[in-house]
């Protein structure tokens, strides 16, 4: 017949194991908390979206119509929010019919969280046919068009 003495015995001991290896559990977490919060921290730290935005600085005063000869002008603005302060590598194309003509490439530098203008000229040459300027940001692989139709002249 099972002693029920020691059945008691061997129950507290159980208990009192489990209770000495949480202690020494919760010890380590408390002594390593810097190295524990590290290791768990990108599971639970909300990261920054690192993005760049792009778009005509005046959208609304683009060139619908055009006349070929006659100089042009428009801006775009690039925005910085990649964490980090970029310099953005641009190229701005005119498309003519089926003619591709880069009308200007280079960089531009935007601190992070600020942003910058680029002026851009450029005259039409063919009339009567549309018009479709390009801005890419190379190193972002984003774009932006507008197309105009160019007067009968």
């Amino acid at each position: 017949m099972p002693n029920p003495l020691k059945a008691h015995s061997r129950g507290r001991y159980n208990a009192l194991i489990t209770l000495l290896a949480g202690l020494v559990i919760l010890g380590l977490l408390i002594f390593n908390y810097g190295a524990v919060s590290e290791a768990l921290s990108p599971y639970f730290t909300r990261k920054p979206e690192r993005l760049t935005e792009l778009y005509f600085t005046d959208y609304g005063s683009l060139p619908k119509l055009m006349d070929a000869g006659h100089r042009y002008q428009f801006d775009f603005t690039v925005v910085n929010h990649e964490n980090q302060n970029h310099t953005y590598l641009y190229r701005v194309t005119a498309i003519e019919d089926t003619q591709s003509t880069i009308l200007t490439s280079g960089q531009i530098s935007v601190k992070d969280g600020a942003s910058a203008k680029k002026e851009i000229f450029f005259t039409p040459t063919r009339p009567g046919k549309k018009d479709k300027i390009i801005v890419d940001l190379l190193d972002k692989n984003q774009r932006i068009t507008f197309s105009a139709q160019n007067n009968f002249q």
